[in-house]
């Protein structure tokens, strides 16, 4: 463990015991309502206020600290703890305070049903920082910031058509008010929700993953704290229950507890390659865990009634448009990483018959070229010339200018070759600075093929503002119309055998293998 670790776990441990005390005494102070049902439950709200509030200051200045999915995951986290508290501010003020029935304001709502959905992209963004860079999946970043969205959609359509035809088969068996269905949705969505999210969090990274994870664990244990006190709280207005007794915020105040220590939590270690590998299908599978669980409950709606709302329709619509388009998107990623994987198997072709610092072909596609040349001679056909060029004293330029100046010399040698010859001929460059060329004979006599490129190459060179001159000493074998017994690595040998003849004449020369 580094030094910075060990200093962000120390640190981590004082914020623990100061949040537990103070959790301590305000369960205390709850559970006996030393100040009063009124001053207790007040007390209690406020302090869960003052949890959410510390909670985003102390993401936010972590993530001016850190970028990427560092980053990410803390300004996602402040979201959900300033959606949690601007619930309770609403709370407070339009229960407590105006004394008004709930729910008076759409604001707190929305804040609230807010929560789990920010907690969601958290938790993505906790695992996927977990991952390491090289096992994350290869997309383009706008198309996963779109499946992003949509995944955000089908969950929270999901968990509202849960909420919602949960709460309608609730008020048929009841034959309760229409005008409680607001209030009793989102009782009703709180502890689903919550469950839905530390349920994700737990299928998508692992139990070990959890513990790796000390943030992703702390908020996994938030969220069953909170949907703990949320069912206890909703199975009590379900049953007609007005007056909650304050001993159940305990889970609200734990819960929140521990967002704060989620926004303290020391680095995790990365999850082990093998568990890394079975990440990303479940990654990919978890927007869909709610699916089925949303339809189960509208098929209990459509049996039990034959009206349906008009919410329920809408959200279904959403669900299927959700759907469909991140299947488009995943489709359209199938296909972009077919096209990838088609270009890197050129690539790699490419690379393997080719010549990486002139971008001739390479020895192993000049051999199986002549290989099939020799094999396709015929009677009828031309014949075939084989040059093998060796550049005399090249080493020379190596050892007075550098091998860069030595590189650059080759890369102009094969320019001049290349240009030398028509398209259908094929230059290679066989290794150092010999080349290989393969050519139809074109009405010319091999001595005039030879001569040209001799001629050719003598001519001066221009690198890095120096003029070279460099001689080639040039081996031809011939391969007559219809001529057999012969094989290719034969024919190389004899233009490789006249190119040393040459050398032995005086270099710069041409020589002709003479059976």
């Amino acid at each position: 463990m580094s030094a910075n670790a060990g200093a962000q776990w120390r640190s981590f441990r004082a914020v623990a015991v100061v949040v537990s005390l103070v959790l301590v005494a305000a369960s205390v102070m709850v559970t006996t309502e030393a100040l009063g049902n009124p001053g207790s439950v007040l007390a209690d709200k406020t302090l869960q206020v003052l949890f959410s509030l510390v909670t985003v200051l102390i993401l936010l200045v972590g993530a001016r600290r850190r970028s990427g999915a560092d980053r990410g995951w803390r300004l996602w986290m402040a979201a959900t703890a300033c959606c949690m508290g601007l619930g309770l501010g609403v709370w407070i003020w339009t229960k407590l305070i105006s004394g008004l029935p709930l729910p008076a304001s759409t604001l707190g709502n929305v804040a609230y049903f807010m929560v789990p959905v920010f907690a969601l992209i958290t938790v993505i963004s906790l695992v996927d920082l977990g991952v390491g860079e090289e096992q994350r999946p290869v997309t383009r970043p706008k198309r996963m910031r779109a499946v992003l969205v949509l995944d955000v959609v089908i969950i929270a359509s999901s968990v509202l058509l849960v909420g919602h035809a949960g709460l309608m088969l609730k008020l048929a068996n009841r034959s309760a008010a229409v005008s409680e269905a607001g209030n009793l949705v989102l009782q009703l969505l709180h502890p689903t929700s919550y469950v839905l999210v530390a349920v994700i969090a737990v299928v998508v990274s692992g139990p070990r993953g959890l513990v790796r994870q000390p943030a992703l664990g702390l908020l996994v244990l938030g969220f069953l704290a909170h949907a703990t006190s949320a069912t206890i709280t909703t199975s009590l207005v379900l049953s007609g229950i007005k007056h909650i007794p304050p001993v159940i915020d305990i889970g609200y105040m734990t819960g929140n507890a521990l967002f704060l220590l989620t926004a303290v939590a020391p680095p995790g270690r990365p999850l082990p390659r093998k568990r890394r590998r079975s990440d990303h299908w479940l990654h990919l599978a978890v927007p869909y865990v709610p699916l089925p669980i949303a339809a189960l409950f509208l098929a209990f709606r459509i049996t039990e009634t034959t009206q349906v709302e008009p919410l329920e329709i809408y959200l279904g619509f959403w669900l299927v448009g959700a759907v469909v388009g991140r299947q488009l998107i995943a489709i359209a990623d199938n296909l972009w990483l077919l096209g990838r994987l088609r270009a890197s198997q050129r690539e790699l072709e490419y690379q393997a018959y080719h010549d990486s610092l002139t971008g001739l072909a390479n020895r192993a596609l000049f051999q199986e070229t002549l290989r099939r040349a020799v094999e396709g001679n015929s009677a009828t056909g031309p014949p075939l010339l084989v040059l093998f060029i060796d550049f005399d004293d090249f080493k020379k330029v190596n050892d007075q200018y550098g091998h860069a100046t030595g590189d650059a010399l080759l890369r102009e040698i094969s320019a001049r070759l290349r240009g030398l010859l028509p398209s259908t001929d094929l230059v290679a460059r066989l290794g150092g600075d010999e080349f290989g060329i393969l050519l139809h004979q074109n009405g010319k006599s091999p001595e005039e093929v030879g001569n040209a490129v001799l001629e050719g190459m003598q001519q001066p060179y221009q690198v890095d503002g120096r003029e070279h001159v460099v001689r080639a000493s040039i081996g031809l074998a011939e391969l007559g119309p219809g001529e057999s017994g012969l094989t290719a690595d034969e024919l190389l040998a004899r233009a490789d055998s006249a190119m040393y003849t040459a050398k032995r004449r005086g270099k710069g020369t041409l020589a002709l293998h003479s059976a």
